[in-house]
């Protein structure tokens, strides 16, 4: 065999020197994009609003038990009663907390209460305070009794117009 001349060697040093050098840019550039992207994020989880509070009676000093509270969303409607405590608690989940909706709450003998708040607000509120319903005025006190039946009385002095 004989040996490759200079010419040879250096047509191949040539050739394969750039080959090489361009196979090492690529690859080490493939390593340094590789290990600058982000990894990938989790999918965000839904926000959770929790709105919670107590019914209370700010004239009597009491805590309003058995209430109905309401939340309505869009199209959701959710009620309960409150516990002895006066307390409610709603957890709003898969809700865009900029929405708009309303809190309302039912109680014997007070005012309907309501308020129209969007989610991120409601969920800030803490007491809830109720008006007492004003009772209807009671009717004057009657003198004398009702009469069903027209009865005569023997004892009563007839009245009777002078003729002109």
């Amino acid at each position: 065999m004989s040996k490759p001349s200079s010419l040879v060697k250096w047509v191949a040093t040539a050739i394969a020197a750039p080959i090489i050098v361009a196979l090492a840019i690529y690859w080490g550039q493939h390593l340094i994009d590789k290990s600058n992207k982000p990894a990938p994020q989790p999918a965000p989880q839904p926000e959770i609003v929790s709105i919670n509070g107590r019914v209370i009676d700010p004239a009597a000093s009491k805590l309003i038990d058995n209430a109905v509270v309401q939340l309505e969303v869009q199209a959701t409607r959710e009620q309960q009663q409150t516990d002895s405590e006066g307390r409610f608690a709603f957890s709003i989940q898969g809700f865009d907390p900029r929405l708009a909706a309303t809190l309302s709450i039912k109680a014997p003998g007070y005012r309907l209460w309501s308020s129209n708040a969007v989610l991120a607000e409601l969920g800030q509120m803490q007491d809830c305070n109720l008006t007492p319903e004003t009772p209807s005025p009671a009717p004057p006190p009657a003198h004398g009794a009702v009469i069903g039946k027209y009865v005569v009385r023997p004892d009563v002095h007839k009245l009777i117009a002078p003729a002109h």
